[in-house]
């Protein structure tokens, strides 16, 4: 089958990703592409600044991916994977005779409003693809599914698919630091809480006074978090980094902090249970979906403080480490891109 996937980012050789919808599409499409001829129309997210001028290079990339996606030969599907490329997907799909999917990781709604005045074109966006008569919707979580219910979307032209994760990936030796250390994996955005973990950190080094924290990502926020830090010390940032490199990061590290309560799922959260990290997170419906309740690491409440003692307990206790690193082993278990791929085929009707 010919398969076109018309996505805003995609990583390069060094494959440097930008979040977990970068990923899913990396990787679904390395499995698609064994038993299928998949062309991909994309840009780099290094040449789109999060700011209020990237409203003009999406709109272009609207146009000038539609355009691309016209001028190919004959095609059997296209998926759209946000809501930059829904439009185009959709009119490349129609025009070409193709099936339209539309992959949708969450509907943010309301939450355009994080992102400031580029959030109005977001919105807009959303709410035009969703009216769109898609052949078929798949949906990165349960979570995802009732959104698109709630907007009026057939439920019977909905496929729930969760994303996978790469064990082999992450094996392998790798050095811990010798000092505890704390890691944040995100995109410096409000809605990503890259905040909170710093007051966490302030918290922590009462007791720990040797506690880390890195930061690995980039941002609007970059500058902020740089100033609220100052006084914290022991906080590192770096960005862009290789996956080679991210994962030896995310290896010498010993707890990921994952406080973003806007999410389609979290893939970092398996990403680093398979890297040998036990996380933290908010206890939110997506992160109890993807962990099955908190397995693995420890979910803790929204807007109350901290319980510091249980993850001081997750940082230097090895039993305790141990016990949760054993829960997320059988967790990754129900988790994989080979699978994944096949209930994308099946939602494909391929």
């Amino acid at each position: 089958m010919r398969l076109l996937f018309v996505t805003e980012f995609f990583p390069g050789n060094k494959r440097i990703f930008t979040g977990g919808v970068e990923a899913r599409t990396f990787f679904t499409i390395q499995e698609l592409k064994k038993h299928h001829q998949v062309k991909v129309i994309s840009r780099s997210s290094s040449k789109v600044p999060a700011t209020f001028l990237s409203i003009f290079s999406r709109l272009w990339f609207i146009i000038s991916s539609t355009v691309k996606g016209l001028r190919l030969p004959r095609l059997d599907l296209v998926e759209g994977s946000n809501v930059v490329c829904y439009l185009p997907a959709w009119i490349i799909a129609r025009a070409k005779g193709a099936k339209a999917v539309a992959w949708i990781p969450d509907v943010l709604g309301s939450n355009w409003r994080y992102f400031g005045f580029t959030g109005l074109l977001g919105f807009f966006l959303e709410w035009l693809s969703l009216k769109l008569p898609w052949d078929h919707i798949i949906a990165l979580s349960h979570q995802t599914a009732k959104k698109l219910h709630r907007r009026g979307i057939n439920p019977d032209k909905i496929t729930v698919v969760y994303p996978g994760v790469d064990i082999g990936e992450f094996q392998g030796q790798a050095r811990r630091r010798n000092s505890p250390t704390v890691c944040v994996i995100s995109r410096l955005v409000p809605y990503k809480k890259v905040g909170d973990s710093l007051k966490l950190l302030s918290q922590l080094k009462t007791q720990l006074p040797q506690v880390k924290l890195l930061v690995i990502g980039e941002g609007p926020e970059l500058k902020s978090l740089r100033q609220q830090s100052k006084p914290l010390k022991q906080v590192y940032f770096k960005s862009r980094l290789p996956r080679s490199e991210l994962i030896k990061e995310l290896k010498s590290c010993h707890l990921l902090c994952h406080f973003s309560t806007v999410e389609g799922f979290g893939l970092v959260i398996l990403e680093a249970l398979a890297a040998g990290l036990p996380y933290i997170a908010y206890d939110t419906p997506i992160n109890r979906e993807v962990t099955r309740h908190g397995q693995g690491g420890l979910l803790l409440p929204l807007k109350q403080p901290f319980d510091t003692a249980a993850v001081l307990k997750l940082l230097t206790d090895p039993e305790v480490r141990q016990q949760k690193l054993d829960q997320g082993s059988k967790l990754l278990q129900t988790y994989s891109w080979k699978k994944s791929a096949k209930m994308v085929e099946s939602a494909y009707g391929l």
